[in-house]
């Protein structure tokens, strides 16, 4: 019996692709299957795949004619599984040692979760050296691992973490007959794993956080960022979420301030920091400030952390 389907989109990044797997492989046995839906690459990933496939033959791939986008791999692959639980996982970052091992075992200890959220490790885009990042829970909230019992608990706590393909694992048979019974098209913006686990909680509130590291996550690699620039990738980070979240919960209720506080206290500042040292000209900034008022303009956060930093910096310009 499978108890766990590695889920993996990708698209040409054979090498990235190739380290994943290995550090997945390593780990298996034959209770794990990986699914791997390839987006229409040109490289050597088809090759590499099958090379991979003579020491672990529990390997299936689905090859796209088209670029469907990552939302649509993502539900092709959960689609093709056969495991009790999916673990979503991107082609470029690595399974820690031992995590394999530690998401079996709670699989086993808490049968009646929909699912767990994974704590994880930055790395730098070479994967040679550890770098600050983002906590997986808001404000470091939890120190610990925790069983979620409530759906607003959850999203205030861990909020966009949810949307980090790598560290979610989902309970199969709730996540495909949501999708059965679903029109999932207005969400297949980015976006559509935050939205699956909303409303797979909406059925099941019990969700666990593991705090140990699970995943080793490559930064500096985004493949958004690389092909559209970085303000439509803040548009992505924030409008498109925000239309997701909208989804979910009433712009008005406790849990939808809190998610976006998070997003605030947490994420904004540093990624403006990191759009500042790669060059970011004044007008995209200008941009920026903009639509940042549209959705932030409510919130005193926004004002406290955020609206300072383009103050700086557009006066260093002076």
């Amino acid at each position: 019996m499978i108890e766990i389907s590695f889920c993996i989109p990708t698209l040409n990044r054979a090498k990235e692709l190739k380290a994943s797997l290995r550090s997945i492989i390593s780990q298996a046995d034959e209770s794990i299957e990986i699914v791997i839906v390839d987006g229409g690459s040109t490289d050597e990933t088809f090759s590499v795949i099958e090379t991979l496939k003579t020491s672990f033959p529990q390997i299936r791939v689905y090859r796209s004619e088209s670029m469907s986008g990552v939302d649509r791999d993502v539900l092709q692959s959960v689609a093709m599984a056969c495991g009790r639980f999916c673990w979503l996982f991107s082609d470029d970052d690595l399974l820690e040692v031992g995590a394999l091992k530690r998401v079996l075992q709670l699989i086993q200890d808490f049968p009646a979760i929909g699912g767990a959220s994974l704590n994880y490790a930055a790395y730098d885009v070479t994967m040679s050296y550890s770098i600050a990042t983002v906590p997986a829970v808001g404000r470091n909230a939890l120190r610990g691992s925790h069983l979620f019992c409530d759906r607003n608990e959850c999203f205030s706590l861990l909020g966009v973490h949810l949307g980090f393909i790598s560290c979610q694992v989902i309970r199969r048979c709730l996540w495909t007959d949501i999708v059965r019974n679903n029109d999932l098209t207005a969400y297949c913006n980015a976006w559509i794993i935050v939205y699956m686990i909303g409303k797979m909680l909406e059925r099941n509130p019990f969700w666990f956080y593991v705090h140990d590291v699970c995943v080793l996550y490559r930064s500096g690699n985004d493949s958004f960022l690389s092909r559209v620039g970085s303000y439509k990738r803040q548009q992505i980070a924030h409008i498109a979420y925000a239309d997701t979240i909208r989804s979910l919960f009433l712009p008005d209720s406790k849990t939808y301030r809190n998610v976006f506080n998070i997003v605030i206290n947490d994420r904004m500042a540093r990624t403006l920091a990191v759009l500042k040292s790669k060059g970011t000209t004044i007008s995209v900034q200008f941009n920026l400030l903009r639509m940042y008022l549209k959705l932030y303009r409510s919130y005193p956060l926004f004002w406290i952390k955020v609206v300072p930093i383009f103050l700086f910096q557009m006066s260093s310009l002076d």
